[in-house]
């Protein structure tokens, strides 16, 4: 069932909240374990992030230096603009 070449990228932006990025990576990371191909990338618009939380999230891409094809998944995180 190894299903091949999908990168998911999540895009975090400033003030994410950790759980809308963790929620969704678990479920990919199972599915990785079962058998399905899926490669990860970190994005933002900044390469250092702060969530709502105080976390400093670091080693990000820049995002207009990614070229997702047309089968990759692209998520975007939530975030806590208050």
């Amino acid at each position: 069932m190894e299903q091949t070449g999908v990168t998911v990228y999540f895009y975090i932006p400033q003030k994410v909240t950790i759980l809308d990025v963790s929620d969704v990576l678990q479920v990919f990371e199972e599915a990785k374990r079962l058998g399905f191909g899926y490669h990860f990338n970190f994005v933002g618009s900044q390469l250092v992030v702060e969530s709502s939380s105080g976390l400093t999230i670091s080693s990000l891409k820049d995002f207009r230096e990614t070229n997702p094809s047309e089968n990759d998944i692209i998520f975007i995180s939530g975030s806590n603009t208050f």
